[in-house]
């Protein structure tokens, strides 16, 4: 009997070990975020290369900077120089009514000015005699000028200089949809992070209560052990068991998150569970002193993607500038001095009486409508300044946001380092009194559940800490010079 007892003490001490030895490596992967073998490591800095060559939405940003090109293109062509050529013929019966030539030249410019010339021969016994021109018809060259409205600014020359500050809003467009991606992309990396860490523990966890509930269930068989205990060594495994359920659905819903992340050739891919996410380089991710903390002021003039804002408004003004423009009358004057060329010396007759001259005026009495669209103008800016002002407001809170949680988490990875460690020994001090029969299983569970839930805990809060860094660094607008 003395040595049945012996043999039974034996074989609890043998397990106990054993248990207390898997539950110590499970806590060494969280304490050193070691990837299993089950899948080959991916570094977060890998991660993002992937989702940045590969990602439609990337492809899509890139687009911002294409388009605003384009537009500025598309206002370039406003001062392309235009050729034509019109030509014109009656003949009814054996009359010949007419015959009408005319090719010309236009040449808008940025200033304002619009620089023709042409030739034209017109002829015929039903023509017009105003426009019928010599026999060797005419050539003019001529320009027009504007001395009222659209001498400092006109529509094109509004489109254009809009446009070319849109090139730069597009870059800005571009690069912040980049630091939304790989925000997005960093967020649920390390959700895969905690999941697959999480599922890891708990996995580990549920074996050595699969042993144990084994081993004790021999033991009770045999008699060595009260059959209170195997009620309670199966609860205790039911209960990792749901954990352990519950942490493979985490994971399983994160994975398949991950794989809307990854493309390659315009096709979706699957890739996961074939990866495991590797340890961050460092435990507690620390903010260098010169990106610490900015004041306001610091913080608006430094934001990349507060810069938008200032750049609408520089297109707003041109935009109140020329709808104020519209408030003058339209006094345009032309000059064309025209010629006959002749062969053997075609500008023989060019002289400054030999010209068409034209002066043209228009004013709106009540100019109701270009009043209110200068009115219309001063509420878009009024209203831009009042958003830039709330998103001023809004980012640098956030930002301030993600340094506090930042700062507050990293003191509590520190204070949860001494409290894991503090929950092993109480752990490992409960087993050595269940073995020399001064504890019960209850306790021993009960030590386990609290070590259990603590490092879980632990791994959470390193996420949020790692999620702040990275939230502080995306909110800043420096998110993507991190992973250049």
């Amino acid at each position: 009997m003395g040595r049945m007892v012996k043999s039974s003490y034996d074989m609890s001490r043998l397990f106990l070990h054993r248990y207390v030895k898997n539950l110590v490596l499970a806590c060494m992967v969280l304490v050193l975020f070691h990837p299993t073998l089950d899948g080959q490591a991916l570094t977060l800095h890998e991660w993002i290369k992937l989702v940045k060559n590969n990602h439609p939405l990337i492809t899509v940003a890139e687009l911002q900077e294409d388009k605003a090109k384009a537009n500025f293109l598309k206002a370039r062509g406003n001062f392309d120089p235009v050729a034509g050529f019109d030509w014109n013929q009656k003949t009814y019966g054996n009359s010949h009514y007419y015959s009408l030539a005319n090719g010309e030249f236009n040449i808008p410019t940025t200033f304002g000015m619009k620089f023709t010339s042409g030739y034209e021969i017109n002829r015929g016994l039903f023509a017009n005699p105003e426009i019928i021109s010599p026999g060797n018809g005419l050539l003019f060259a001529g320009v027009s000028i504007p001395l009222g409205q659209g001498l400092w600014i006109d529509e094109s020359r509004a489109i254009l200089r809009q446009s070319e500050i849109g090139i730069e809003i597009g870059k800005l467009a571009k690069s912040e949809e980049f630091n939304n991606i790989m925000y997005r992309s960093v967020l649920i990396y390390l959700d895969w992070f905690q999941a697959y860490y999480t599922k890891e523990v708990v996995s580990s966890a549920f074996n050595n209560a699969e042993e144990r509930k084994n081993a004790i269930r021999s033991q009770a068989l045999q008699g060595d052990r009260p059959g209170l205990d195997t009620i309670e060594a199966n609860i205790q495994w039911q209960l990792i068991f749901l954990s352990l359920q519950q942490a493979e659905l985490e994971l399983k819903n994160v994975e398949t998150i991950l794989n809307t992340f990854v493309w390659e050739n315009g096709e979706n891919k699957s890739i996961f569970p074939l990866y495991a996410p590797n340890n961050p380089d460092k435990t507690i991710l620390e903010i260098p002193e010169a990106e610490m903390m900015m004041d306001v002021e610091t913080f608006q003039n430094n934001n990349p993607f507060l810069e938008p804002y200032r750049l609408k408004g520089r297109q707003l003004e041109i935009e109140r500038k020329f709808k104020r423009d519209k408030l003058k009358p339209v006094l345009n004057i032309n000059y064309n001095p025209i010629f006959e060329p002749v062969s053997d010396a075609p500008f023989s007759n060019l002289t400054l009486e030999n010209n068409k001259l034209g002066l043209s005026f228009k004013m709106p009495l009540f100019l109701r409508k270009e009043r209110g669209e200068v009115k219309l103008t001063n509420f878009k800016i009024s209203e831009l300044e009042a958003t830039w002002k709330e998103k001023i407001s809004t980012m640098y809170g956030k930002y301030n946001l993600y340094y506090n949680e930042w700062n507050n988490t990293k003191e509590q990875v520190v204070v949860f380092n001494q409290m894991v460690n503090g929950y092993r020994r109480m752990y490992e001090a409960e087993k050595r009194l269940f073995e020399i029969g001064e504890s019960s299983l209850f306790l021993v569970n009960t030590r386990e559940q609290t070590y259990l839930q603590n490092m879980i805990k632990r791994l959470e809060l390193i996420s949020k800490n790692m999620k702040a860094y990275y939230g502080y660094h995306y909110i800043s607008g420096r998110l993507p010079l991190m992973f250049e």
